[in-house]
């Protein structure tokens, strides 16, 4: 699976923002967390196939709690297109992005 690292709004309410795209489940994902809570403030699509299909939809899930930097919904997009192309290790690739781009 593919993870972007988001940069949070407000780091008093969540030190962590990640997205990304599931080739196993076919799904995008999100999760929205702080180091002061036990559990995620927030992770959808994790459980069944198919259950965010839209990288649209998974941006608009963690919006409130990060930057969205103008380039993440093309890479999430070739994350989903590109899967069956690419390999192992680019399916499960990490990307770190700062407010406005990619900081790797």
């Amino acid at each position: 699976m593919t993870m972007h690292h988001l940069t949070p709004r407000d780091p008093a309410n969540a030190d962590s923002v990640v997205v990304g795209y599931d080739n196993v489940l076919s799904t995008f994902f999100a999760k929205v967390s702080h180091s002061s809570n036990p559990g995620p403030t927030l992770w959808v699509g994790h459980t069944r196939r198919r259950e965010i299909t839209s990288a649209k939809d998974v941006i608009a899930k963690v919006k409130r709690h990060a930057h969205i930097p103008s380039g993440l919904l093309r890479a999430l997009q070739d994350d989903h297109d590109k899967a069956a192309q690419r390999t192992h290790a680019e399916r499960n690739a990490i990307t770190r992005w700062t407010r406005t781009r990619v900081d790797n």
